[in-house]
């Protein structure tokens, strides 16, 4: 009489607990769908040199440098720009910058002459209004991705056990 007193609790708790599951995989994939994901870009400060001197980031997207060198360093936009680092950054020290403005942004070390380098900060992708090549066919949900193939698979386990569930309370 205990056993199937503790398996009516686990099909109970089952019951509820896999639709939960589910539709959370689901919301996630939907919103792993999207393709949105904001980047972060790394640059070493390094004696007399940026490495990669040039980087080409997205509006939104961050930008860190990070001094790995012996001597004091800066990070400074040359003329009017948004750079604008401590003046002397040592060994381990960071400065960030989140790209807001789209444009071509030269910076320099004021320290030391010579070392400088460019930043290219591209506007983000417009969303086109009408498409620009055929769309995918024959693939259905899963012509987004692997992102979209989990919400494709969450949203048919939801079915699944939303059906499982129904059944069961109805015996």
């Amino acid at each position: 009489m205990r056993q199937v007193s503790t398996r009516r609790r686990w099909l109970r708790l089952s019951a509820s607990f896999v639709p939960a599951l589910l539709i959370g995989l689901f919301l996630v994939g939907a919103v792993g769908a999207t393709g949105n994901e904001l980047a972060t870009v790394n640059v070493e400060v390094g004696d007399n040199v940026f490495r990669p001197a040039s980087i080409t980031v997205n509006v939104g997207d961050t930008v860190v440098w990070t001094h790995a060198g012996r001597f004091p360093h800066d990070v400074t936009s040359m003329g009017s720009g948004p750079l604008n680092s401590p003046r002397r950054m040592m060994n381990g020290a960071t400065y960030s910058y989140t790209a807001d403005t789209a444009g071509t942004y030269q910076y320099e070390c004021t320290i030391h002459d010579g070392m400088d380098g460019t930043l290219i900060v591209q506007a983000a992708a417009a969303q086109p209004t009408t498409p620009s090549a055929p769309p995918r066919t024959g693939m259905g949900a899963l012509a987004g991705g692997p992102a979209s193939a989990w919400a494709l698979v969450a949203g048919l386990g939801l079915l699944l056990s939303m059906g499982i569930a129904a059944r069961r309370r109805s015996a």
